[in-house]
């Protein structure tokens, strides 16, 4: 599940821990046994609702006691795999368009909103040092134009 975090404007992702070990199931009805291959049918389609429900009928079932959900945050590893994916894709910065997506990846992950993600874009032939035949994709530093912002600075919390 992903939420927006109001105070940060940032992504959070958690996954959801079902824990079932305080509730008892009590068939209410008859209801004919799921055949094997019923059964498989049910674990290879574990979202399909409609399956589920005619299968398992609902009201033919009592349940009693408590369920526990707690939320766990997986961010930093929901970000991780979504940017190594991203990564992956051809030509996946080649644009500015095409960096937004690993630029707001890498914010969550570092849960910086102001961070921006520049590159620049050279022949792997040519000298690194010699970067005169180099474009800016999205943002650089290096070259661009104008000079960056300058850094925000917090104030630094003194111990007593």
């Amino acid at each position: 599940m992903t939420v927006n975090d109001d105070e940060t404007g940032l992504d959070r992702h958690f996954s959801w821990d079902i824990d079932p070990r305080f509730v008892s199931v009590r068939l209410v009805r008859d209801i004919e046994k799921p055949s094997s291959e019923d059964v498989a049918r049910l674990l290879a389609e574990p979202s399909n609702i409609e399956l589920w429900t005619e299968l398992l009928p609902p009201d033919a079932f009592e349940f009693d006691g408590m369920t526990m959900i707690p939320a766990v945050d997986v961010t930093p590893h929901e970000v991780i795999s979504r940017l190594k994916n991203d990564l992956i894709e051809k030509d996946s910065m080649a644009s500015p368009e095409k960096i937004e997506r690993p630029e707001h990846s890498i914010r969550n992950l570092l849960r910086c909103l102001e961070l921006s993600l520049g590159l620049i874009a050279f022949d792997r032939r040519a000298n690194v040092e010699a970067i005169e035949g180099a474009r800016a994709v999205g943002k650089s530093l290096l070259l661009c134009d104008d000079p960056p912002p300058p850094a925000r600075t917090e104030p630094t919390p003194t111990m007593r």
